[in-house]
């Protein structure tokens, strides 16, 4: 049993959530299971802000992100709404980006990207050409980089 498995209760009114994320070396390995099953019990999200508040942490999770068995019900229908900020080119942060943008999200609108101050100007180059490749399933989703 993982430490987010108690996240059981549902949030079936919840429409915009905004998460700050300060993460040490060890909690930095459970927040994306504990991200993906908050998501899974917030069917009707439709905004979701999510910050990376210290930025010097780079790769500690990378190995972490795996996409889930089940596309969390927000992605499917009513997520129109996402921000990313503080953001790093960690790969797992790169990965989580892209499941979003992705074929699992079909009524996203708008998805932007804040790169993080301490990202060389090289390496924000390269994460809006790769986010920018990035296929969409949505028709109407714009991709901003601030």
């Amino acid at each position: 049993m993982q430490w987010f498995d108690c996240l059981d209760g549902m949030f079936h009114n919840l429409i915009h959530m905004e998460l700050i994320f300060d993460c040490t070396y060890h909690s930095q390995r459970f927040k994306w299971g504990w991200l993906i099953k908050l998501l899974q019990n917030s069917p009707k999200l439709q905004t979701m802000i999510i910050e990376e508040y210290d930025d010097t942490i780079h790769n500690y999770a990378d190995q972490e992100w795996k996409d889930p068995e089940f596309v969390p019900e927000c992605f499917l229908s009513h997520l129109t709404t996402c921000s990313l900020r503080n953001y790093t080119s960690a790969n797992c942060r790169m990965q989580f980006a892209k499941y979003i943008m992705q074929i699992n999200s079909r009524v996203l609108s708008t998805m932007t990207i804040q790169i993080a101050k301490s990202v060389k100007s090289s390496t924000k180059i390269q994460m809006c050409k790769e986010l920018s490749l990035c296929p969409t399933n949505s028709a109407t989703c714009k991709l901003l980089f601030i």
